[in-house]
């Protein structure tokens, strides 16, 4: 959610999933008698308070009044190469998780115990994502796409002319031989009249190597979004964010409240020529690809923070409490049966803390059970990359990364475990591969 992502893609199962693109998802909240409402945490630890099942789902929705861009105008199409799922690992380490991340001496691939596996210099380079056998690599100067193994040095696969137009870094497809990228202008108004704003994304793609297709040119209001940056690309489709102008922000919990690059999201199908309405109506935290399934957060304001959890297309499912007015860097664990979340909760003078829940989304005994707290911990909006700012590794575990103390730790949600990383010289954190 560092994103990633940087660029850390997350690895989901491939599931026969179909998905009405055009269809919005997320809408509104639900009517009171419909989905489960979990119970919001109490006293830093797991809630006393009962958590019911989730009802049977509502029926999907009609398509969002709020149009997801003004004028959509499609040129191109991707070649069939660039369709079918996961590409084959080209390597394997056993079934032990295997870690990609950066540190001060290059890019690195290690086991959950912190021995180097393969390693190679980042200079010039960016990570877009973790494939089942590595990382791929981007150089920004010349386009080129590589991919570093388990063993060896990088194997080029070829460029993506466009990123070196300036737009945002290419995502590369499923099966690992296609590209896609955008560009974004901006015409009228100004600096301090951000409101008249147009943004203006082209979207690129083709065969990595191959040659370059215009495939779509999206425009939106710069209050409604902007420009629409490249995510990443699953096998549901391309997951689209915002580009706005004019935007900004910081202090302490200011990073779980706001993720302008996620707080619209859409989905594209490049092969379909379709685009989704808005998949929540208000900030997206997280897509779960094998099972179709969306996260999203409400404003929080004044209120406790939710989060609503449902299938594309349809209405949320379930709603859970978070408990706190500001929360966010919400994720899918254990193949969508757990939801993690962070709070953040201001003590005296500037100190604060922000702590990591986890709770079954489908119900359970209590309420959002408290794993660990600490200030800027882990995975607490300081580390986005792709989606959420924290990995899956194993079924009940992930993988996240703080960048205050230049630590990695592995979390078992379900017992609250945590088993330190040792990466010697960490700067970042990419994903599992």
């Amino acid at each position: 959610m560092g994103w990633s992502e940087t660029v850390a893609r997350r690895r989901w199962a491939v599931a026969a999933v179909v998905v009405a693109l055009a269809v919005a998802a997320c809408s509104g909240r639900p009517p009171a008698t419909s989905p489960a409402r979990s119970a919001a945490p109490q006293n830093g630890s797991q809630s006393a308070a009962a958590a019911t099942d989730t009802a049977t789902p509502t029926p999907a929705l009609s398509p969002s009044a709020a149009s997801t861009a003004s004028t959509v105008s499609w040129s191109g199409s991707l070649p069939s190469a660039c369709e079918g799922g996961v590409a084959t690992p080209t390597a394997s380490a056993g079934s032990s998780p295997i870690l990609a991340a950066q540190t001060n001496q290059g890019f690195e691939l290690v086991d959950d115990s912190g021995n180097v596996l393969n390693t190679f210099d980042s200079s010039g380079w960016e990570a877009l994502g973790t494939t089942p056998g590595g990382v791929y690599l981007y150089d920004g100067a010349t386009g080129m796409i590589a991919e570093l193994g388990l063993t060896g040095p990088p194997d080029d696969l070829g460029d993506a002319t466009s990123a070196q137009a300036g737009g945002f870094p290419p995502a590369v497809s499923p099966n690992g031989k296609c590209w896609i990228a955008t560009t974004d202008t901006f015409a009228g108004g100004g600096l301090l009249d951000t409101q008249d704003m147009v943004a203006t994304t082209t979207v690129y793609g083709g065969e990595i190597g191959g040659p370059q297709i215009q495939l779509v040119t999206l425009t939106r209001g710069n209050d409604d979004g902007g420009g629409f940056p490249v995510i990443v690309w699953t096998t549901t489709g391309v997951l689209l964010g915002t580009d706005s102008q004019g935007t900004g922000g910081g202090g302490p919990g200011f990073e779980l409240n706001v993720n302008y690059r996620e707080m619209r999201t859409n989905l594209l199908d490049p092969f379909a020529d379709q685009i989704s309405s808005d998949l929540c109506p208000d900030h997206f935290q997280d897509l779960l690809t094998a099972l179709g399934m969306v996260a999203c957060r409400s404003s929080g304001g004044t209120s406790d923070t939710e989060f609503e959890i449902g299938p594309l297309g349809s209405a949320p499912q379930a709603t859970i409490d978070a408990g706190a007015v500001v929360a966010g860097d919400a994720g899918f664990a254990a193949n969508g049966a757990l939801l993690h979340f962070c709070t953040f909760t201001m003590g005296s003078g500037e100190n604060y803390s922000e702590t990591l829940w986890s709770i079954p989304i489908a119900g359970s005994a209590g309420g959002p059970r408290s794993i660990m707290t600490g200030y800027q911990w882990a995975g607490c909006g300081e580390a986005h990359f792709d989606l959420p700012s924290a990995s899956d590794v194993g079924e009940d575990s992930i993988a996240v990364f703080s960048p205050t103390s230049s630590a990695l730790d592995i979390v078992d949600l379900a017992t609250g475990g945590v088993t330190p990383i040792p990466i010697q010289g960490l700067s970042a954190f990419i994903g599992e591969v």
